[in-house]
């Protein structure tokens, strides 16, 4: 998620990803990626669904992480 997070911003403009950063994400992204493959890569139809929701959830989580930096403080109300 912090991954994600990072990303987005600086594709944005919102954050200035430095070099420390880009290590961060791709050590992020290695662990991910040993994580998988360690459990076995398994593409099927049954699983392509539940994988599709996963990512469109880190997605939005991300998107709404980002978009509530650009939010004016005291602008949120608690609820």
């Amino acid at each position: 998620m912090p991954t994600v997070v990072a990303v987005f911003a600086g594709l944005l403009g919102l954050e200035r990803i430095t070099p420390r950063m880009w290590g961060g994400i791709a050590l992020g992204t290695l662990g991910v990626a040993l994580v998988i493959a360690t459990s076995g890569v398994e593409f099927s139809a049954s699983s392509v669904r539940g994988d599709l929701l996963t990512v469109l959830a880190v997605l939005c989580w991300a998107g709404y992480t980002v978009g509530l930096r650009s939010l004016p403080r005291g602008s949120a109300r608690s609820a």
